[in-house]
């Protein structure tokens, strides 16, 4: 089967796998072939990508994975290896959505 995992960055990750492993809003999911069809959305997840005797870790924030005829594709505003780059990303953007959602909460008590 086939992973692609790719942001507005550019792709991280392409080629052909054998399982892998993603934790979406509804919960973690382990994909491996022949999976029926899925999509799945996150807000930050660790992508556990096995190939062979190999697992190799990346990190994506933002985005939805989508099981299709055996193709697994991950589109998110970030994915890279480095996890705290990840991380840091989601936390600027999980601020900014606390403190505008706040100022819209003011607005409409006002």
């Amino acid at each position: 089967m086939k992973l692609t995992a790719t942001s507005p960055f550019g792709e991280e990750f392409s080629g052909t796998i054998d399982a892998v492993v993603i934790d979406t809003i509804e919960g973690r999911r382990v994909i491996l072939p022949e999976h029926g069809d899925f999509v799945g959305i996150f807000d930050l997840t660790e992508i556990t990508v096995i190939q062979s005797d190999d697992a190799r870790v990346v990190w994506a924030a933002f985005g939805y994975v989508h099981v299709f005829n055996g193709d697994v594709v991950v589109i998110a505003q970030m994915v890279d290896a480095d996890a705290e780059a990840v991380q840091g990303f989601h936390d600027r953007i999980t601020a900014g959505r606390s403190s505008s959602s706040s100022r819209f909460a003011v607005a409409i008590d006002a």
